[in-house]
């Protein structure tokens, strides 16, 4: 009976399990618990929900910035097409009096303002007195290139200035 009392002793002792089965089953253990645990859920979606929040809110704020660079750019270039059909019967150069215009304006392009006599596009294109005046810049990507990659975005302002009529008095337009 000896040999009989030997096998159940070592049957029923339990069986010696590696240290990584012990920490997946206090792994297991764990999740399971922590998967009905009710308490901090506000937290993590919290912790999942801000990026999106800020990055929504860092995308508003550059495209308002956007629109603002545009209305200032808008002001100058309706303000530069006047001056240069204003100063189209005098004979000045076109280009320097859209870039007075601008300067006095407090308006520093990135680039050289475009001038177009007659315009290029638009209802008068063929019109001869008319001056179109562009000015492109590029838009910063402030908060927005923390999740885009690319380089901005390109702010495009176009204004036609014309003279209506050839008598005295003048009248000028700008668009």
């Amino acid at each position: 009976g000896t040999q009989a009392e030997e096998m159940k002793t070592s049957s029923a002792a339990p069986r010696h399990r590696g240290p990584l089965r012990q920490l997946l089953a206090r792994f297991r253990a764990h999740a399971k618990a922590l998967a009905f645990d009710k308490r901090g859920g506000i937290a993590i979606w919290m912790a999942l929900g801000m990026p999106v929040v800020f990055g929504f809110a860092g995308l508003g704020l550059d495209v308002s910035s956007w629109y603002m660079d545009r209305r200032i750019m808008q002001t100058a270039v309706d303000a530069a097409a006047v001056e240069a059909a204003h100063e189209l019967m005098s004979g000045v150069s076109l280009l320097n009096a859209v870039e007075n215009s601008l300067q006095r304006n407090n308006f520093e392009p990135d680039s050289s303002p475009e001038v177009n006599n007659p315009p290029a596009s638009g209802s008068n294109a063929a019109n001869p007195l008319a001056v179109e005046v562009v000015l492109t810049r590029q838009g910063m990507l402030t908060f927005s290139s923390l999740f885009v990659s690319d380089s901005g975005v390109t702010i495009r302002t176009r204004a036609v200035g014309g003279i209506v009529g050839t008598g005295n008095p003048v009248c000028m337009l700008a668009l």
